[in-house]
């Protein structure tokens, strides 16, 4: 069963004369997520077993009903609930769940292609069997929608499966980038280029009234520490950055005789200022003159 809708993989236990394991499965396309309760037992995956089949998956493990002890690519990590890990089915592992309560085991799995994760291979390795967070940040968005997704799946008509499935994916991928830029600060010529494209992003983006650090780290796969990291390193923040470029943008509109006719707060909307005040206050801060003391100056010169 497990074969069919996991992995092969090996099982042993001392309850074999007494097994009764049940599973629930959710396929969402691109995610397939499943509930396994079984009592104590043991499950390797050798490379037999990887020869034979490999669907070549990244499968997350949380929740656990015992303590979960897994060890994979000379790794070895103890797994108590509200943590997580994850595993590559591409490599030999070999896990097992003791009951804390001397009853029933059990684990939670979401899996997905290892091709659809924006990692690189190297990248996506280094990431297997670590500990990644459920109680904080993102980590905790992924565990809290997989509850209630299992917890009352009556909610959601059929159509709804491959959106569900593509929000977890945006999620574990976001949760898997953060941590990798948290354990491996990128090289020089790797930073330059994620800065290069963040910037490019603001720039295409700078009319968006949401624009923020959050929404170009998420573009970007990276965590907003990280985000911010690259541009403190220039001397510059992300807000500041924005605000001078959405003004220039605002600056040289209000002296463009094409919309000399145009309202200043629509100008000020156009680029992400929705506060017709607050603009006011940050152009004067800026240049010394209000937005229509400059609009005034332009239009005498000319």
């Amino acid at each position: 069963m497990t074969a069919r809708s996991l992995l092969p993989t090996a099982i042993s236990s001392d309850h074999a004369d007494d097994f009764h394991a049940e599973t629930r499965a959710l396929d969402l396309d691109v995610v397939q997520m499943s509930v396994l309760r079984f009592p104590p037992m043991r499950s390797r995956r050798t490379q037999e077993l990887i020869r034979r089949s490999d669907p070549e998956t990244c499968q997350l493990a949380l929740n656990p009903c015992g303590i979960m002890g897994i060890s994979q690519l000379g790794r070895d990590m103890i797994l108590r609930p509200s943590e997580l890990i994850a595993l590559d089915s591409s490599h030999a592992f070999d896990s097992h769940i003791a009951a804390d309560n001397g009853t029933g085991a059990g684990v939670t799995i979401l899996q997905v292609p290892r091709a659809l994760l924006p990692l690189a291979e190297t990248d996506l390795r280094e990431m297997m069997v670590r500990p990644l967070p459920g109680r904080s940040g993102v980590g905790m968005l992924l565990t809290q929608m997989i509850g209630r997704v299992l917890a009352d799946t009556s909610q959601f008509r059929s159509a709804d499966g491959p959106r569900v499935g593509a929000v977890l994916l945006e999620l574990l991928s976001a949760l898997l980038a953060n941590e990798l830029d948290d354990r491996q600060p990128a090289g020089p010529a790797h930073r330059l280029t994620l800065l290069s494209q963040a910037k490019a992003f603001i720039h295409q983006h700078l009319g968006d009234a949401d624009l923020s650090p959050g929404m170009i780290a998420a573009a970007h796969h990276i965590s907003t520490r990280h985000l911010h990291r690259l541009f403190n390193d220039t001397g510059a923040t992300i807000a500041g950055w924005i605000r001078r470029h959405r003004l220039e943008q605002c600056h040289r509109d209000l002296i463009d005789p094409r919309r000399r006719t145009r309202p200043i707060h629509v100008i000020a909307a156009r680029w992400g200022f929705t506060n017709p005040a607050h603009f006011s206050r940050t152009f004067r801060a800026a240049y010394g003159m209000s937005p229509s003391e400059h609009r005034h100056n332009a239009q005498r010169s000319r």
